[in-house]
């Protein structure tokens, strides 16, 4: 495999190479090259870097290593880039390269391949770590100081674990005898963080008369891995979740994502990952069934239908956040913006809606304060709108942490929730004020 890898590489950057033409347009976009103004913080950089070291004459030091690490696959610089340089895959390609020579660090490695094998193990360690998260919480006094210096680091603290996983040990079926239905892909941190996502999601959707089948076996959408490079782990992953969703029982059902990048993996890098394997032609009729949960509500329920179910409209001023993966990957932009305003009051489009809020999965623990940069120009475009919203909508559990920890020090006030808490909100409960 690792010949293989090495060799994918090369054909890569040099393809990729010869549509660049050094414009420099990727350093007005790129949120990294916004804060550190190097040049192997930017596409054009990094690019110029991967091809010298596919044609042999650089080395690959720590240096260069870092380069391709300090990219947080927002997709800025692609959906900007005249020439169609497709830099996600030239980094994904550098970084599996790199890990094929150099190896992965022992727990990272250890850690994916939990991933890989049955989800009790998951399970169990996220029980390890709620407990543990129970004991260090209760062990420190509100007042205390450590509390207030915690409160005061760079980076997002984890939100407490779900006292259980959503996703139960056997396949379940909500709303049985609801008119459509539909198969809900999870993700990890629906599934051990935020599970009251998957669980508004639920609610929401048999209130509109959609039944949601949870299969058991769906695991890690294999965003993480993919972007440390362990390809052996990915593809465990990937394969297990196309063999779970594609079952034939379940075939004709819509898959619906609540996660930005879970709906990128399955959508764009499940047919890519498995390209000329024999579960190619399963990746692709995935891809082709998959939707985030605002497209699914938005195009397939209607807007129409989620007003005539509206219990009380939202009484604040909403703002969204896209998330890079859903907005610029997915192309979905719309969808959320109609259904919030279809159940709020009042709305306000945040400037520059779109940019990245720095956190890119765990860029923002290795990185830390390029992170909180990136983040601060977020919250202080947010803080400058004439009329400041006080509840923030996205469709990523990631942004969530992030913006959630960014604009408790800006606006103490402002609650981040998921999109789907919102039309859960008006259509579900009896008073939104209080939920």
């Amino acid at each position: 495999m690792k010949k293989k890898i090495q060799q994918a590489f090369i054909e890569t950057i040099n393809r990729e190479y010869l549509k660049c033409a050094a414009c420099g347009e990727c350093r007005m976009v790129c949120p990294v090259y916004g804060v550190e103004g190097v040049e192997r913080s930017v596409a054009r950089g990094r690019l110029a870097l991967a091809k010298a070291l596919a044609d042999g004459d650089l080395e690959l030091t720590d240096r260069v290593q870092s380069s391709f690490d300090n990219c947080l696959l927002c997709m800025a610089c692609v959906e900007n880039c005249a020439g169609h340089v497709d830099m996600v895959e030239v980094v994904l390609k550098s970084r599996a390269y790199v890990a094929s020579l150099r190896g992965l660090p022992k727990v990272k490695a250890l850690a994916f391949k939990a991933l890989g094998t049955d989800r009790k193990y998951q399970d169990l360690g996220a029980a390890g770590a709620r407990a543990v998260q129970s004991v260090c919480t209760a062990a420190l006094p509100e007042n205390s100081g450590l509390r207030l210096k915690l409160a005061r680091l760079n980076y997002p603290t984890l939100p407490p674990l779900a006292k259980r996983p959503f996703i139960g040990s056997q396949d379940r079926v909500y709303g049985a005898d609801k008119r459509q239905k539909v198969v809900l892909f999870v993700g990890c941190a629906g599934n051990y963080i935020f599970d009251d996502i998957p669980r508004k999601t639920v609610e929401l959707l048999n209130a509109l008369d959609v039944g949601v089948i949870v299969l058991s076996h769906q695991g890690c959408c294999g965003a993480p891995v993919q972007a440390h490079g362990d390809l052996r782990s990915l593809e465990t992953l990937v394969v297990n979740n196309v063999q779970v969703l594609s079952d034939s029982e379940f075939m004709d059902y819509p898959i619906v994502t609540i996660c930005s990048s879970g709906g990128l993996m399955l959508k764009q890098h499940y047919p890519r990952i498995l390209l000329q394997t024999p579960f190619e032609k399963q990746a692709k009729a995935l891809s082709c069934r998959t939707m985030d949960i605002s497209q699914y509500l938005a195009d397939w329920i209607g807007i129409d239908t989620i007003k005539s179910k509206i219990k009380h409209k939202i009484p604040h001023t909403l703002t969204y956040h896209d998330p890079c993966h859903l907005g610029r990957g997915q192309g979905v932009t719309t969808q959320p913006r109609a259904l919030l305003k279809a159940v709020c009051d009042h709305y306000a489009e945040m400037p520059d809606a779109g940019s990245c809020c720095g956190l890119g999965g765990t860029y923002g623990l290795s990185h830390t304060d390029v992170s909180r940069q990136i983040l601060d120009k977020k919250t202080n475009n947010i803080a400058a709108m004439d009329k400041v919203p006080t509840r923030l909508a996205t469709g990523c559990p990631a942004c969530i942490m992030q913006l959630t920890h960014g604009l408790a020090r800006t606006i103490p006030d402002m609650e981040v929730a998921h999109t789907v808490h919102y039309l859960w909100q008006a259509l579900i409960c009896s008073d939104p004020c209080r939920s």
